[in-house]
């Protein structure tokens, strides 16, 4: 029992040092992924075992994405970018056809947006470097076809410099 003590705790020191070096998790063969939700390892793994990742909305697709452009898992980052994009114009082009403001698919405007396709990805667009050019070209585009001085009032804050020129 002694010896098991021992080596329960050299593990148990071990792990605590991977999940604090990248190299020595490597080594280990472990992935540490800290910053990632259970749900959306479970998605991609889902992807690897399956070929099919069951989401619980743009939130979490979006993590896919970003885990799977992580690891280098083009393939699912393509998938997961072309559902996203389709999502997002679909909720824009579903909101130009019913008479629903921009304002409301990004929460700032009256009633409640059909889904939050547009406004995860308008989210992510103006907080993130690397977000992909196609899902920062949608917001950019959207933002300089409907921006309106009440818009702006609510994003300016949000959009950094480069974006607002952009727009």
């Amino acid at each position: 029992s002694a010896l098991f003590k021992r080596l329960h705790d050299i593990q148990k020191t071990e792990v605590m040092r991977a999940e604090k070096d990248l190299f020595k998790a490597a080594a280990q063969h472990r992935l540490i992924l800290p910053d990632v939700k259970e749900a959306t390892v479970r998605c991609f793994i889902q992807w690897v075992y399956r070929a099919q990742c069951l989401y619980e909305g743009s939130e979490q697709l979006y993590s896919v994405l970003k885990l799977a452009t992580r690891l280098g898992v083009d393939e699912l980052a393509s998938i997961c970018l072309k559902q996203l994009y389709r999502a997002a114009n679909d909720s824009l082009m579903h909101a130009e056809n019913h008479g629903v403001l921009i304002q409301t698919l990004l929460g700032y405007g009256p009633g409640v947006a059909a889904d939050d396709s547009f406004g995860v990805v308008f989210k992510h667009a103006v907080k993130e470097d690397d977000t992909p050019k196609q899902l920062k070209s949608l917001v950019i585009d959207t933002l300089a076809a409907t921006l309106d001085p009440e818009l702006w009032q609510h994003v300016k804050g949000s959009i950094n410099h480069s974006m607002a020129l952009q727009v």
